[in-house]
């Protein structure tokens, strides 16, 4: 067993259960909502500068509700990826700390691909 997933369960020795914290990735999660916030940032740097959403569900919201739509978009994506984390994650922790993992991964490739865009642009 992972000594950081020992660290999170706690026995409650009265009522012989096991507890663990609310967020088992509370680390993960705050590093998938930073690299969101990044894409949101960088999406409105590249629009102003003339760019255009290539995401084509992003861009109808983008186009229909503006910037807040868009926020709202990308954070309930974000609050979908927790809830899935945490749910695979209560049954087999180690499935549930990959999909965390891989899916910070994949929010991190738009925002690179942004910081190269904005690199060639000023370049």
């Amino acid at each position: 067993m992972d000594a950081r997933r020992e660290l999170f369960e706690v026995f409650d020795g009265q009522a012989g259960v096991w507890h663990q914290p609310p967020l088992l990735f509370p680390v993960e999660y705050l590093l998938l909502v930073v690299v969101s916030a990044m894409d949101i940032v960088l999406t409105a740097v590249i629009l102003s500068l003339g760019g255009w959403e290539v995401n084509p569900v992003a861009q109808i919201i983008l186009l229909s509700s503006g910037y807040q739509g868009l926020i709202g978009f990308k954070f309930s994506i974000v609050v979908l990826v927790v809830v899935m984390c945490e749910t695979v994650a209560r049954r087999h922790w180690l499935k549930g700390h990959r999909l965390a993992l891989v899916t910070i991964g994949i929010s991190a490739i738009p925002v690179f691909w942004s910081f190269v865009q904005l690199w060639c642009y000023f370049s």
